[in-house]
């Protein structure tokens, strides 16, 4: 069985990181617990966006960005602009630090902050 994910090609999108007041309280009970990556490793879309390009809310994208990438979970919301998608700030959004982004379908789990850390030890 074919599947769609795999003729969709990559979507350059600009980057727009914003301040959630989560991380702060969710630091202080356990800084990578499930609730901490579930609200972090999300990238946040515009419904005509989502739509033109055939993304799916709750589906696992992969996000890339200056060499480097992580696969988060895709979140369709009216609060993103249309040429653009929204991060909160996090370990997510430091490791994939940039103002231009790519996002393409991906089958793979969301990357943990341990695998991201990998790549400063």
């Amino acid at each position: 069985m074919l599947r769609f994910a795999k003729f969709l090609k990559k979507v350059e999108l600009r980057l727009i990181t914003y301040r959630d007041g989560f991380q702060v309280s969710v630091a202080r009970k356990d800084k990578f617990s499930d609730e901490f990556i579930e609200k972090s490793a999300v990238i946040i879309v515009h419904p005509d966006t989502a739509k033109t390009f055939g993304f799916k809310d709750g589906q696992i994208v992969k996000v890339s960005a200056n060499e480097r990438s992580a696969n988060l979970r895709l979140k369709v919301s009216e609060i993103a602009p249309e040429d653009g998608a929204l991060m909160p700030k996090s370990i997510y959004s430091c490791y994939l630090f940039s103002d231009k982004i790519t996002i393409e379908p991906t089958d793979g789990e969301i990357t943990t902050p341990n695998e991201l850390l990998e790549v400063y030890t």
